[in-house]
């Protein structure tokens, strides 16, 4: 037809598939974020920190007061609190305290850029799954960490670190997925791993280790691409100690502080087998469809190069978790292959077995929320007197008094009461030298104080009876506020 007119016969130049594909994706993307936000968000402004929150919580609150009471932020101060209070970064601490400080200190504000940036963390995470997969498997998978309970934890619905390193990683892995098509990619690649070793400790490495192994596996390593990614990334945790090290005053021992600054971060957390668990118990309503899928799969599916990326991902991660590391990269990249699988499996199976697989999933869900809903409400309960408890703290007893608590409450009644709270081991007497303390029922009736601070020793229940004498003062849920004085003084 176009010969005929005598126009000029021209070869169309072909769209490739995958720039035709980018409306979409940004599309999809920008969804995932604006769905995220709310989501994560919800409920977060009356929801009271869980113990393994406030080691961050004290740290970032310390931060306030010294902004508050206008003394300066000077990096020793800031890294003597986090060590104090068991925080895992400085650094992060800072980058948590930057929503109080604007909007006023509160649970929502503490976890508010965690929550933004677990949101920007989903969206980048459709962009690489459409990398490694299909548009649909990342929208997918972001969809599932929302959904699941372990996912929402990670993505900043509890204060930690976790959804900073799964956006610093996310950005590095795209950075390692396009260092075929862009020279820029490996910089970028190197640039976020140092922000994950700076956030994670010396367990971040993963990420570096993934890009050189990428390289070499199908992209080419080089001595200029491997001191591209090495460099960057060393050059960020270089730059963040430096920064450090100006703000102290001194630049003496820089690289022997940062590196046991940079140990401490790696020896916070082993993995724990409840947390083990309960990550893959969430996973059980989409097995029938996981099941599905992998019998459906053909040979070929499992030899690509996007499959062979996310299990280099998830293996890295998965050893940096064991050695200590945080467990968002890990998860996310179980998360992104469980859902590749289940979408081939939904997408190529007969509707009667889609629709099995769909009821399967859904009977599941509907027995893990009635099976966890005994303890779901003991936990919320335990949380909301935790914090009164601590408020009652904080507004009743004296400034003055010294005050001990359990080592599973002691952090809450320290955030809330604002006040330096001593610890009380398992097993532990309590000393003379406290005024009140704050312990369960159970606790509370076997609790035997010693008469000196020197002498630690259990003493007889007559001498207890007779000198010192624990009374209650207020109760809140299962903890106890008690007054530990000598009984003649005790009201």
């Amino acid at each position: 037809m176009i010969a005929q007119r005598g126009l000029p016969m021209r070869r169309l130049r072909p769209v490739p598939q995958r720039t035709a594909r980018r409306p979409a994706l940004v599309l999809a993307a920008v969804a995932v974020l604006i769905a995220a936000l709310p989501v994560l968000g919800h409920g977060l402004g009356g929801a009271p920190l869980a113990e393994d929150e406030t080691t961050l919580a004290i740290a970032v609150q310390r931060i306030e007061s010294r902004s508050s009471a206008g003394e300066e932020d000077d990096a020793s101060a800031v890294a003597d609190d986090a060590r104090s209070s068991g925080a895992a970064d400085p650094a992060l601490a800072e980058l948590v305290a930057i929503a109080p400080r604007l909007i006023g200190s509160s649970e929502l504000s503490l976890r508010s850029t965690g929550v933004l940036a677990g949101a920007l963390a989903l969206a980048l995470l459709v962009d690489l799954g459409e990398r490694l997969f299909a548009t649909r498997v990342g929208v997918l998978a972001a969809a599932l960490l929302i959904a699941l309970p372990t996912g929402r934890r990670l993505l900043g619905r509890e204060l930690g670190v976790e959804p900073y390193v799964l956006l610093a990683s996310v950005v590095a892995l795209l950075g390692i997925r396009r260092t075929g098509e862009k020279r820029a990619a490996a910089l970028v690649a190197g640039l976020a791993g140092g922000f994950t070793i700076v956030l994670s400790g010396p367990t971040g490495f993963w990420v570096v280790l993934m890009a050189l192994l990428w390289l070499r596996g199908g992209q080419g390593l080089t001595p200029r691409s491997a001191a591209s990614v090495v460099g960057c990334a060393l050059g960020v945790v270089l730059a963040i100690a430096g920064g450090l090290a100006i703000a102290r005053g001194s630049l003496a021992g820089l690289g022997t502080q940062f590196a046991a600054h940079l140990v401490a971060i790696g020896t916070t957390g082993r993995p724990r087998v409840a947390d083990l668990a309960r990550g893959g118990e969430d996973l059980l309503p989409i097995l029938p469809a996981l099941v599905l899928g992998w019998r459906l799969l053909p040979s070929r599916w499992r030899e690509s190069s996007g499959v062979r990326f996310a299990t280099w991902w998830l293996g890295l991660a998965a050893i940096a978790r064991l050695l200590g590391g945080p467990t968002s990269p890990a998860y996310a990249a179980l998360v992104l292959l469980v859902a590749a699988v289940a979408e081939w499996g939904l997408e190529h199976a007969r509707r009667p077995a889609v629709i099995g697989v769909l009821a399967a999933g859904g009977v599941i869900v509907l027995v893990l929320t009635a099976v966890r809903a005994p303890a779901r409400a003991a936990e919320s309960l335990d949380r909301w007197a935790a914090r009164e408890a601590g408020r009652f703290v904080g507004r009743v007893i004296p400034d003055q008094r010294r005050i001990a608590a359990q080592t599973d409450v002691g952090g809450r009644i320290e955030f809330y009461a604002n006040r330096p709270i001593e610890r009380l081991a398992s097993g532990a007497s309590v000393g003379s030298e406290i005024d009140y303390v704050v312990l369960d029922r159970s606790r509370l009736r076997a609790a035997k104080p010693v008469p000196n601070r020197s002498d630690r020793r259990p003493i007889d229940r007559g001498t207890t009876a007779s000198h010192l004498d624990l009374r209650s003062i207020a109760e809140f849920g299962g903890w106890t506020v008690a007054r530990c004085a000598p009984a003649q003084q005790a009201p």
